[in-house]
C-alpha cells in the first residue's frame, strides 16, 4: 500500500469538505442576513494551521463566535471517524459553541449532519492511538 498517497487523499478530501462547510457557513449568514458577518468566517486550519483542534471559526446569526470542525467521508452516514485530543478538548472548552459537521457520501451527493457541544456527551469514543516517547532505559541497549 502506498501510505503517502492514501495520506495525500485524505488530505485532499479533508480539506474539500472543509471548503464545503465553509461556503455553506458563508451562504447561511448572508442568507440570515447578516451580510457583515459572512465575510468574517475564517478557515483557521488552513489559515492558522490544523493544531486549534476546529477548522472553521464563524458566527451565530446573533453575532456569537462559533468553532467548526470537520470531518469528511466517501462512506455513508454511520461510519466513524477519527478524533483528536485537540479536537476533543476543544468541543469541551467551547461547549455548545463547538460544532462537528459530519460530512457523508462526499462526492457523490454529499451531505452532513451537525452534532454540537462536549464530543464525549454525543459520541462513543473509543482509544485508538497512543502517542510514544523512547524511555532513557530502552535507548541504553
Amino acid at each position: 500500500m502506498d501510505y503517502v498517497a492514501r495520506e495525500a487523499r485524505n488530505a485532499a478530501l479533508g480539506k474539500a469538505g472543509e471548503k464545503l462547510v465553509r461556503d455553506k457557513e458563508i451562504h447561511r449568514l448572508r442568507d440570515a442576513g447578516r451580510k457583515d458577518l459572512a465575510p468574517r468566517v475564517r478557515w483557521v486550519s488552513q489559515e492558522d494551521g490544523d493544531g486549534l483542534g476546529y477548522d472553521i471559526q464563524s458566527f451565530e446569526e446573533d453575532g456569537n463566535a462559533i468553532f467548526l470542525e470537520v470531518k469528511t467521508t466517501r462512506q455513508g452516514i454511520t461510519t466513524g471517524f477519527f478524533l483528536s485530543s485537540n479536537e476533543l478538548q476543544a468541543s469541551v472548552e467551547f461547549g455548545e459553541a463547538f460544532w462537528l459537521h459530519r460530512v457523508f457520501n462526499f462526492g457523490r451527493n454529499p451531505q452532513y449532519y451537525v452534532l454540537s457541544g462536549p464530543l464525549s456527551e454525543s459520541c462513543l469514543l473509543e482509544v485508538s492511538n497512543y502517542r510514544a516517547w523512547p524511555s532513557g532505559s530502552s535507548l541504553d541497549s
